[in-house]
């Protein structure tokens, strides 16, 4: 059996604000009508339209598997699209395989990362900047610039010092 990594402690569910009966619908409500449907082929739109509707439902659902980390079989399915590389593809190679997953999965996902972010952030480096919000790669190279010349400059020898 493997064991966890040294690191930060794992997040206790109970010790967190689970989210609340509001934040469910405005999650909905900001749902992408565009954007394709996952393998239940419920559409973003459908999600939107009827948040107010859906909400209660959802809310509960949710509610049971954030305390008891699980997730519904079905919520973690996802259709596998072939999307072309090329404007005409003659080869297997010149796609690139796209998962569709559930939208309802996607807006539980983003209410989990609100919940748990302001914890996390406490706990990540002060020099981890991909996927973090007002941190970007474009950060990393002016604190890699300064971090290395703090020690890759020569210092001066000291006076009597020989060289």
């Amino acid at each position: 059996m493997r064991q966890r990594a040294e690191g930060p402690p794992l997040l206790d569910p109970n010790e967190l604000a689970p989210f609340s009966e509001e934040d469910v619908p405005r999650q909905l409500s900001r749902c992408k009508p565009g954007k394709a449907p996952g393998p239940d082929g419920i559409p973003a739109k459908v999600l939107k339209t009827c948040a107010m509707e859906l909400s209660p439902i959802l809310h509960s659902l949710f509610s049971e598997s954030y305390p008891s980390n699980t997730i519904p079989t079905l919520w973690k399915t996802a259709t596998i699209i072939p999307v072309p590389k090329k404007l005409r593809p003659t080869d297997l190679n010149h796609y690139r395989p796209v998962a569709l997953t559930l939208i309802v999965m996607k807006c539980l996902e983003k209410l989990l990362l609100h919940t748990i972010l302001p914890i996390v952030s406490q706990q990540l480096d002060p020099l981890q900047f991909a996927y973090r919000a007002i941190r970007g790669t474009e950060d990393a190279g002016p604190a890699c610039c300064t971090s290395s010349s703090s020690t890759w400059i020569p210092q001066a020898p000291s006076p009597g010092s020989m060289q």
